[in-house]
């Protein structure tokens, strides 16, 4: 099945890797008051630092970026005309004019699984060659689900540096 997978990618000699952290609350939960008034949690995305690491280490030249949406959806909640769905715009800018790029996303928590599917969706609405791979405890719990039920081709369970290095 990997072997599949790896003959089915359209990018195979990736020289991007965008690492995204998912917003902590979605949005129907999500209030801009309790944000503003720094509520929520706001922990660096660690995993996926260590994935970006594992990246470099076996490919040196390959552009690694992390893109931090829950940082970015509680920053943008102190504006006045805060909008939740921006982070549409933040991760089309990080896909827009750029090939050859992979995708990673951190689904560490059930509750974040709302905003992994929809990411996931957006991404192959918009971007579909761009491949889509997701790891984190709740990926590892419910892989098949991922597997079976969104945009996801491959996940990384459990310790994900040494799976995510040889793939």
């Amino acid at each position: 099945a990997f072997g599949q997978f790896l003959d089915g990618l359209t990018v195979t000699d990736p020289k991007r890797l965008l690492l995204i952290n998912l917003a902590q609350v979605p949005q129907r939960w999500f209030d801009p008051q309790i944000a503003r008034l720094g509520r929520y949690h706001l922990y660096p995305p660690t995993g996926l630092l260590y994935i970006a690491a594992v990246a470099r280490m076996v490919k040196p030249h390959l552009d690694v970026r992390i893109l931090d949406l829950n940082f970015e959806t509680l920053r943008l909640s102190h504006s006045d005309h805060f909008d939740y769905d921006a982070w549409k715009g933040l991760l089309a800018k990080e896909l827009d004019n750029h090939g050859s790029t992979h995708v990673g996303i951190s689904a560490m928590f059930n509750f974040t699984l709302e905003n992994y599917f929809e990411v996931a969706e957006f991404i192959d609405g918009n971007y579909p060659e761009v491949p889509i791979v997701v790891g984190g405890v709740q990926a590892s719990y419910e892989y098949d689900r991922i597997l079976n039920n969104s945009a996801c081709d491959m996940v990384v369970r459990k310790e994900g540096e040494l799976q995510f290095g040889n793939f």
